[in-house]
C-alpha cells in the first residue's frame, strides 16, 4: 500500500478539484526538518486541517506498521543458528581465557605467582579443578550467548567479543607484564 519511498499512494493525499491541499510551504519544511518524519507530521497535519482521508490514513499507517513488522520477521527467520559458536574472534576469546588458565595453574605450581584475584584465589585453594571450573564458568556462557545472538546481531556480537578480547589482552600485559618491569 505505499511505494518505494514509504508515502503513502497518491490515491490518499487529500485533493480538491485534482488539486493538492499541500503548500509550498510544507513541502519545503518537510525537507528542512529531515524527510519522512517531517512529512509525516505535514500529512497529518493536512489531514486534520481537510478532515479528510482519515480512514485511509489509518489504514495506511497500519499497513507500514504491519510491513515493517513483516520484514523484521522476515530478517529473523532467515537467521540460522549454524556454525556461529566457530566465528574466529570467538575461537579467539576461547583459547586467550584458556591460555590465561593455564598459564596461571602452571605459575601458582611452580612458585612463581600467585593469583591476585580474591575469587579466583579462593577457587584455587579449593584444587586444579574448582579453579578451572570457576574460570570456565566466567567466560563460557559469554561464548554461548554470543553463538546464539550472533545470526541475529552479528555486527553488535563481534564488536562486543573483539572489544573483550582487547580488553582482555590488555589488562592481561598490564597486570603480568607489570611485575616484569
Amino acid at each position: 500500500m505505499t511505494n518505494r519511498t514509504g508515502s503513502p499512494p497518491a490515491a490518499l493525499y487529500p485533493q480538491k478539484d485534482g488539486i493538492s491541499h499541500f503548500s509550498h510551504k510544507s513541502r519545503h519544511s518537510s525537507q528542512a526538518l529531515g524527510g519522512h518524519l517531517a512529512w509525516f507530521v505535514d500529512i497529518k497535519a493536512v489531514y486534520a486541517r481537510t478532515g479528510e482521508g482519515e480512514r485511509a490514513m489509518i489504514a495506511w499507517e497500519q499497513q507500514r506498521n504491519r510491513e515493517q513488522t513483516d520484514q523484521r520477521r522476515d530478517v529473523r527467520a532467515q537467521a540460522k543458528p549454524g556454525w556461529a559458536w566457530l566465528a574466529w574472534d570467538s575461537l579467539l576469546l576461547f583459547l586467550i581465557c584458556t591460555a590465561d588458565m593455564c598459564s596461571t595453574l602452571y605459575w601458582v605450581h611452580v612458585g612463581a605467582a600467585s593469583e591476585a584475584n580474591p575469587w579466583m584465589a579462593f577457587c584455587l585453594h579449593h584444587g586444579d579443578i574448582a579453579f578451572c571450573a570457576a574460570k570456565m564458568v566466567s567466560f563460557l556462557p559469554l561464548l554461548a550467548f554470543a553463538a546464539y545472538y550472533r545470526p541475529r546481531r552479528p555486527r553488535l556480537i563481534a564488536i562486543s567479543l573483539r572489544g573483550t578480547v582487547a580488553l582482555y589482552v590488555g589488562i592481561y600485559l598490564l597486570a603480568v607484564g607489570g611485575q616484569w618491569l
